[in-house]
């Protein structure tokens, strides 16, 4: 059974198997994470070829963050924080 915090993104792991996740956990439940403390909703990643400590935002532009993996680095194309009181 599937919890809500399934859904948190680990930086960890290669950027394919945190895509293929995405996809598996839409529409429930979901993927996210945390950037400065502000809970963030992934709706739409790809895999980058960015290479670093997993984790660390390589690249912060327009609607994009791509974030270092256990293996290359996944883009965060499309995501928006969450609203307070949702």
């Amino acid at each position: 059974m599937l919890k809500k915090e399934d859904g948190r993104l680990d930086f960890r792991l290669p950027a394919r198997v945190l895509e293929a996740r995405l996809r598996g956990f839409t529409p429930w439940p979901g993927a996210f994470t945390t950037i400065a403390g502000r809970l963030l909703k992934v709706l739409k990643v790809r895999v980058g070829d960015g290479r670093g400590e997993p984790g660390v935002v390589l690249v912060a532009s327009g609607d994009c963050l791509e974030v270092a993996c256990g293996e290359g680095s996944l883009r965060l194309d499309e995501s928006c924080p969450k609203a307070s009181g949702r």
